[in-house]
Parts: structure tokens; sequence; C-alpha cells
């Protein structure tokens, strides 16, 4: 009778322990899905086409040279309308120059974005549609500052490599006031490939650019 006493304490006990294991076992396993991050989304292939076209490289030959002509054409098409404009202006009367002068204005604001964005494509183009000093003069004043003109400046070059549609360099020149000036060359490569020289140049711009257009306008002083 003892004997048989200990034997169902002993099962009792083993019992025990078993729905012991079996309830950590259940717990550990809950934790761990609670815990395991969420599977990522996986991507249809139209999906996945539509994620790469992110990384497309930049324009292609032919889109830039489509770029570059409707930018030039454009830049003539406003050059023109400023001319017209021009001749307008000389003869209207005095009370409605001023609305004249607003109308002027607007369209030099507009031609330089796009000899800025020329200046870039095709630097040859701006020279070609540069307006003659006179005619600069005959602007009202407030048309004056939208309109190239040509200037000589001097200072230290610096060469910067930049993703750029079509050059994968840029030159400035640094002055020696700090004004730094966007160059562009006609003829294509700058004479010399590295930062240091110091120079002077000629070109037709703003403040902040400047076309270059003739190989004598870029002039090396010193060498760095």
């Amino acid at each position: 009778m003892k004997r048989n006493s200990i034997i169902f304490i002993l099962s009792i006990s083993l019992l025990v322990i078993l729905a012991g294991l079996t309830a950590a076992v259940i717990w550990w396993q809950t934790e761990q899905i609670e815990e395991s991050p969420e599977p990522e989304p996986t991507l249809e292939p139209e999906e996945v086409h539509q994620d790469l076209s992110s990384f497309k490289e930049g324009p292609t030959e032919e889109e830039i040279e489509q770029e570059r002509q409707e930018t030039g054409d454009s830049t003539a098409q406003l050059t023109s309308r400023l001319l017209d404009q021009l001749e307008q202006y000389s003869g209207v009367p005095e009370e409605e120059q001023e609305a004249m002068a607003e109308e002027i204005t607007s369209t030099a604001r507009e031609r330089q974005d796009k000899l800025r964005g020329l200046a870039e494509l095709e630097p040859y183009g701006v020279s070609q549609l540069t307006l003659e000093p006179e005619r600069r003069q005959q602007l009202p004043e407030e048309a004056e500052a939208y309109i190239e003109q040509r200037r000589t400046v001097s200072g230290t070059l610096n060469i910067e490599r930049v993703d750029r549609r079509v050059s994968q360099e840029r030159y400035f020149l640094v002055t020696p006031e700090r004004e730094r000036i966007t160059l562009y060359y006609v003829m294509g490569s700058f004479p010399v490939s590295t930062s240091g020289y110091e120079v002077e140049v000629s070109g037709i711009g703003w403040d902040d650019m400047l076309v270059v257009t003739e190989p004598e306008d870029f002039r090396i002083i010193s060498s760095p």
C-alpha cells in the first residue's frame, strides 16, 4: 500500500513538471512570434520595373541635342521680340512709355534665363545672340541689368568636378574681391585643366557668368 502511494505521488509530480514545461514552451514560441519582424512585401514585376526606373541614367545625347536646339530657338525668338519692342519703345507717346518699359523688362528677364541655360548647353549660341552695346544703351534703365555685356576680369582659376549633363568639369574664376564667376568657353576645352592659375579673362555675360568667345580672351598671368 505504501509503495502504491509513492508511485502515485511520483506520477502526479511528473505530470506537474510536464505541464510546466509545456506551458514554458508555448510562452517562448509566443514571444518569438511577437518579436519577429514582419516579412518585407514582395514586389510584383511591374513594381520592380518602376522602382528601378528611379535609377535611370541621365539624358541621352539625342535628348541633350534636342534641348540645345529648343533652348537656342526660344532664345532667338526672345531676342527678336526684345528688338521689336525696343523699336516700338522709341516711338510711343511719353504716357505709354512706362507700360512699354515693363514689357521690355519682362522680356529681357526671360531672355536672360534662356541665355544662361544656353551657355551651359551651347556657349557659341550665346555669342551669336549677344546684343550690341548701343542697343543696350537704348533700353529702359530697369531692363539693362538683364542684358549681357562684355567684361574683363582677373583672378584665380578654380576647376571643380560636378555632376552635369554636358561637362563633368566646371570652371570658375575667383576674383580678389572673392567674387565667383562661372566661365564657359566657346572653343571647346579650356587651355588649362588644373586649378590655381592666375588668369585674365574677357567675355560676354553678367556679374556671375562669362562666356569666353576667343582664345586670346583667356590669358594666363602666372602658373600655380
